[in-house]
C-alpha cells in the first residue's frame, strides 16, 4: 500500500519569488514600466493617426495581434525591438523619434 502525501501549495508570495519576482529578487528597473507605458501610448497614437486597426498594424509590421496589444497597453516591449522598429515606423508612417524620443 502506497502512502499518500498531501501536496501543499506554497503561499502566493513564495511562488512569486520562486519565479524570480518579488522582494529580494532581481527585477526590472523601476522606470521600465513607465517607459513601456509611454512607448505604448505613442504607438497607439501613431496607429490611430493612420486609421489602422490593431490587427492591420500588427499584420503589416509582422507581429501578432496579441503582441501588438501588449505593446500598446504597456505590458511589454517588442522582444526583438531593433529589427521591428523600422517595420513599425514604416507601417505607421512615423519617425523613430515619434515612438522613442531622445532623452533630455
Amino acid at each position: 500500500m502506497k502512502s499518500r502525501t498531501k501536496k501543499v501549495k506554497a503561499p502566493p508570495a513564495t511562488r512569486a519569488r520562486a519565479r524570480g519576482v518579488g522582494p529580494g529578487r532581481p527585477c526590472n528597473p523601476p522606470d521600465l514600466g513607465t517607459e513601456r507605458g509611454r512607448f505604448g501610448a505613442r504607438l497607439r497614437a501613431a496607429r490611430e493617426a493612420t486609421g489602422l486597426s490593431m490587427a492591420d498594424a500588427a499584420g503589416r509590421a509582422g507581429a501578432t495581434l496579441d503582441a501588438w496589444s501588449n505593446w500598446e497597453s504597456g505590458r511589454n516591449f517588442p522582444r526583438r525591438i531593433l529589427p521591428l522598429l523600422p517595420l513599425i515606423c514604416d507601417t505607421l508612417a512615423c519617425d523613430l523619434e515619434d515612438l522613442i524620443p531622445e532623452a533630455d
